[in-house]
Formats: structure tokens, C-alpha cells, sequence
């Protein structure tokens, strides 16, 4: 999702569609380009999904599966409180999304990974900070070409990703 507050330069766009089309290809799901109206303020739908993060987990793949096909399928911006609950209808209950603007919390924690990632000198999505074991300093990654990278780092084993969103194992 875009963020209104970042305007794209010249030379990022092309790294955003390069990142986008590489995760359809690995992941099936289409990526047919950008809304019109992009960037747009992606708060509705990071509140909802940070909401399902914390009471659903088990429904937040699909819900962000949903956002993705609105967004880069249909090309529109889940910009509106109406537009999440469509995106998301037979994922969750569109009073979820209600309940999630109404908690104060929800923005908090919007906020607080936000301000997190700015901190670190992070940037769009994906950004991915890992922690080492039994380091507190973490290590940012950015994009979906970074999985295996993620895997070295953490001293893991590398097993491609198959599904977008999916609880990856590493």
C-alpha cells in the first residue's frame, strides 16, 4: 500500500513495479498496475490489518491477499472506510473494520511501527527487520527479492515462498 506522505522519484517507481511483478510471478496472484489515485493514505487499511493482526491472526493472510487484488487487480485504492469493508467482505465481518478505526490502539501501533521504521532509515514495503538471536540491534531488509538474504542472516534454512502472505517458515 502507498503512502500519501512519500512521493515517488523517478527511481524508485521502476523498483516498485520490479517488486510487485516479481511477487505476482512467484505467488500466481495478478498484478495488473497502480490505482489512479496513487499514492493515497493507506491508514484505513493498515488499521484494519493491524486490528486482524491482533484479534485474528489466522484471517490476516487472506484479508491482506483481499487488499492486494483491490489494489493491484481491480486498481483501486482502499482509500475509504467502504472500500476496506468491500475488499474484505467474506474474510471478516465488516463491523471488524469499524471496531478497528473505533481503538485507539490500532493507530498506536500504526504508528509506533511506523515510527520504527523511519527510525531505522526504513522505507515502503516490504521492509523486513530481523533480529538475531540474542542481539537487540535489528538488521533491515527491504523487498520481496530479500527472503533468501533474510534466511543467511538468521542462519536458517531457505524455503521459497509460494503463497503471498503466507506464515512463512524459515
Amino acid at each position: 500500500m502507498a503512502n500519501a506522505q512519500n512521493s515517488f522519484s523517478p527511481f524508485k517507481l521502476p523498483h516498485l513495479f520490479q517488486d510487485l511483478r516479481r511477487t505476482s510471478s512467484i505467488t500466481g496472484i495478478p498484478f495488473k498496475g497502480i490505482p489512479a489515485q496513487y499514492p493515497y493514505d493507506p491508514i484505513i487499511a493498515l488499521r484494519t490489518l493491524q486490528f486482524i493482526k491482533t484479534h485474528h491472526a489466522e484471517k490476516l493472510p487472506e484479508a491482506m491477499r483481499k487488499l492486494w487484488l483491490m489494489e493491484y487487480v481491480e486498481r483501486r485504492a482502499p482509500r475509504s472506510i467502504s472500500d476496506v469493508k468491500q475488499a474484505l467482505q467474506g474474510v471478516v465481518d465488516e463491523s471488524l473494520v469499524d471496531q478497528a478505526m473505533a481503538l485507539a490502539d490500532t493507530l498506536e501501533a500504526v504508528d509506533a511501527n511506523t515510527a520504527r521504521i523511519t527510525e531505522l532509515k526504513g522505507f515502503g514495503a516490504p521492509t523486513i527487520l530481523a533480529y538475531r538471536e540474542g542481539s537487540d540491534k535489528p538488521q533491515l531488509f527491504f523487498g520481496s527479492d530479500r527472503f533468501e538474504h533474510l534466511a543467511i542472516y538468521l542462519e536458517r534454512e531457505f524455503h521459497p515462498m509460494r503463497q503471498l502472505f503466507a506464515n512463512a517458515k524459515l
